[in-house]
């Protein structure tokens, strides 16, 4: 996947670093309108965030990092919860996840350990076709375990 969302190929003839869609005049979702829809706290942003839905909209991984930190901090959801209800977003038609399969993939392995942001961090590195994910932390390379996507190095 080249890091845009599934279903959706890059235009190879512009430079790198220039993606663009294959549809156009897509609305990339901020962490508030994920919060409004998996929570319904706010009955008008929620009614809002829904419509929004009717096209197809982008999700960046930033977003899910500091929505994920957002629900477990103010909403108390635990990482099943979470997990569980990132996936349904996912399963929304007009949602398009940056690094989609890589995503998931760092969802999986939050459910049962690790941080969130940092298994992110990975799924990112993985769009972005890097070969190693470099670190001082141990503890990634555990919660990512053996059938991690990309290597992961723990420096000294």
């Amino acid at each position: 996947m080249g890091g845009v969302g599934r279903g959706h190929e890059r235009d190879d003839r512009r430079p790198p670093g220039e993606q663009r869609f294959a549809w156009r005049l897509v609305r990339a979702l901020d962490t508030n309108l994920v919060i409004r829809l998996l929570t319904a706290d706010d009955r008008a942003q929620h009614a809002t965030a829904l419509a929004l839905l009717g096209r197809p909209v982008w999700l960046p991984i930033t977003v899910l990092i500091e929505a994920g930190s957002v629900l477990q901090s103010r909403y108390g959801f635990d990482r099943v919860t979470l997990t569980a209800l990132f996936m349904a977003l996912f399963d929304y038609p007009t949602i398009n996840v940056q690094a989609d399969e890589h995503v998931r993939w760092a969802l999986s392995r939050y459910a049962v350990a690790g941080d969130l942001a940092d298994l992110l961090h990975i799924a990112g590195a993985c769009a972005a076709e890097a070969d190693t994910f470099a670190t001082f932390d141990p503890g990634i390379a555990r919660a990512a375990g053996s059938d991690t996507p990309l290597r992961v190095e723990t420096l000294a």
